[in-house]
């Protein structure tokens, strides 16, 4: 069982996007913190990405990922001719 937050805890987080701080706020607002003992502040509003930078960003990341998953199956093919 989690121990109640004192009156004088003070929690800060900081995001790159507004969204993942509104998850988190959301998150908390699940495990029971009150939303008046919450604030959000954005230091800085920016432009939403444009289309074609997702879909280059998401190409990338679907590159990343292959290329990791061939290092994890190099690894474990080296471990296997060195055991």
């Amino acid at each position: 069982m989690r121990e109640p937050m004192s009156a004088a805890t003070t929690v800060v987080g900081l995001f790159r996007a507004r969204g993942q701080a509104e998850n988190a706020r959301n998150r908390l607002k699940t495990e029971g913190v009150a939303e008046d003992r919450m604030a959000l502040k954005v230091l800085k509003e920016t432009a939403p990405v444009p289309p074609a930078t997702q879909l280059e960003t998401r190409a990338r990341v679907h590159e990343l990922a292959i290329a990791a998953a061939v290092l994890v199956h190099s690894v474990k093919a080296i471990n296997t001719l060195t055991a």
